[in-house]
């Protein structure tokens, strides 16, 4: 469908940027460009409204995955040692997250 459209446009008289066109045809014989250019288009086919909810979603997502990995990289505060132990917890935390996890845990008790 790509290739389709390009060609035409090289082949019409109205095009003054052949060149550019001819660039992008060559670089589209790559399955994996001319796959991702098929994304693009029927990404750019969305409506607006769901294309922003679906960046919303993918941005919680990405934000979630960035807090995680801080969070499972980093020491535990003493504030969480502390609220474990006050919740009955004997188990020491490995991470921040771990510590998140063990006291959701434990409240739920």
């Amino acid at each position: 469908q790509i290739k389709f459209v390009i060609d035409e446009r090289l082949r019409g008289k109205g095009y003054k940027r052949k060149d550019v066109l001819c660039k992008l045809k060559s670089l589209l014989s790559d399955d994996e460009a001319l796959g991702y250019a098929e994304y693009v288009i029927k990404w750019e086919q969305i409506p607006i409204d769901k294309r922003s909810h679906l960046m919303r979603e993918r941005q919680e997502h990405f934000q979630k995955q960035r807090i995680e990995n801080s969070m499972g990289s980093s020491e535990p505060t003493p504030k969480q040692i502390s609220y474990l132990r006050s919740l009955g917890c004997t188990i020491t935390p490995t991470s921040r997250l771990h510590a998140s996890n063990l006291i959701e845990k434990y409240k739920s008790l």
